[in-house]
């Protein structure tokens, strides 16, 4: 029997960049590198294959250090089948980020004088906001952007689904719709939308229908739509050009198509707009844009020498509220594997024993991420990550697979961070 050593980690090179020879070239010219001891030569070749792992039609990328993005760089094709290449103007949905957006949003108001976060949600909404089974206990601001107002979002009938959307596409303001989901009577109002075991404050439930009442609430208090206020204070001062809820409002060129997944085979889907959905997922944004809005709350409110919020408010925000309560729905969907908790708009996340901070997004044919964390050696660093595919496909695409390249992508962006 023959036998010989070998150098584990150069097979491994070896191996990934065989790999790598054998597949086309998904990344762009699109790209932005500062001076750095990092190898970007390395940084770059993980990225390259494990996309091809992920099954990614196309991603974009940028790394922050301190108040500077560091690395910007967009792989892949926006339009797979034009072979469209993504570019730094590459829109993409980022889905549940939108709920960092509209609490930033809130805790502005806050910072004016508007309301105190233990105030009676329903004293500024034009119907009552009540658990059913909870009556005599009030739903606060704090606990509606914490996710601990009991509301459940799996009480949404597929029935309604299409009605609800249909009106909300023509109502001048969110309110009416919501009210008829979630007050006793209404047209679309099921109790299942409330959780039975638990009271408000008990546990927390991440709830998209709970962001969607904070939307309504910004309005209410702004006298402003959400697309309205938020480009108006957000948008804005942060030089967020390319960011919008609105889809009329985009170059629908620049969007990137929203894909899933048969094997190797790129489905396009439509692309849509979420309407009422909006405050909970429905922002459109490119990933320089959003960094602008991460740096902000990496800097204490501040960007490019702009305040958006003082810097005890964003201290306030990135606070767990509700230090004992466990999600109860986060947490079974990564099986206990990732430990997370709500700030206000804001998660902390135990990732592979590195604390991040910050919001991720998934939502039809989209998955981004906007997070952040301090180093050992005190330095603030972050990452924007959007791309134009789901992070769970089909069943009969390998979700373990899936799953565990994200990771590994994951992983390779805050080895980065760390060695920046």
């Amino acid at each position: 029997m023959y036998t010989a050593n070998v150098n584990i980690s150069k097979l491994i090179t070896v191996i990934l960049w065989s790999i790598l020879l054998l597949l086309p070239d998904i990344s762009s010219a699109q790209e932005t590198r500062k001076g750095s001891t990092s190898n970007w030569e390395d940084f770059d070749i993980k990225i390259r294959v494990l996309m091809r792992l992920c099954h990614f039609p196309s991603a974009s990328i940028c790394l922050i250090k301190g108040e500077t993005i560091f690395y910007s760089k967009t792989y892949g094709f926006s339009n797979f089948y034009k072979r469209k290449r993504a570019s730094k103007e590459t829109i993409y949905m980022v889905g549940s980020i939108s709920k960092s957006i509209i609490a930033t949003a809130l805790m502005q108001l806050y910072e004016k004088g508007y309301f105190d976060l233990d105030d009676n949600v329903a004293d500024y909404l034009p119907f009552d906001l009540r658990n059913p089974f909870f009556p005599n206990t009030n739903i606060t601001i704090r606990m509606l952007l914490s996710h601990e107002a009991s509301i459940n979002d799996f009480g949404l009938r597929p029935s309604t689904v299409l009605p609800i959307r249909v009106s909300a596409k023509h109502a001048r303001n969110y309110s009416d719709i919501v009210e008829n989901m979630v007050e006793p009577g209404g047209r679309w109002y099921s109790s299942r939308y409330w959780l039975k075991r638990y009271r408000p404050g008990d546990t927390a439930c991440y709830s998209n229908l709970g962001m969607i009442i904070a939307g309504c609430l910004l309005e209410e208090l702004s006298g402003m739509s959400v697309e309205e206020y938020c480009r108006k204070y957000i948008f804005e001062p942060l030089d967020m050009r390319h960011t919008t809820f609105d889809m009329q409002r985009l170059d629908r060129k620049k969007l990137a198509q929203p894909y899933t997944s048969v094997g190797k085979l790129f489905i396009p889907l439509p692309k849509y707009d979420f309407y009422l959905l909006d405050p909970a997922g429905g922002l459109y944004t490119t990933a320089e844009d959003l960094s602008h809005f991460l740096i902000a709350h990496m800097n204490g409110g501040v960007y490019n020498e702009t305040r958006i919020l003082n810097e005890s408010t964003v201290r306030l925000m990135h606070t767990v509220q509700y230090p004992e309560s466990t999600d109860l729905i986060l947490g079974r969907m990564f099986a206990g594997k990732i430990e997370l908790h709500h700030g206000l708009g804001w998660m902390k996340i135990n990732f592979l024993g590195q604390e991040l901070e910050g919001h991720s997004g998934g939502t039809i044919g989209y998955n981004c991420h906007m997070l952040c964390f301090t180093r050992e050696d005190g330095e603030k660093v972050g990452f924007v990550m959007l791309t134009n595919a789901p992070l769970l496909q089909p069943a009969f695409f390998s979700p373990v697979r899936t799953l565990l390249s994200y990771t590994l992508i994951l992983k390779a962006i805050v080895k980065e961070l760390n060695e920046l």
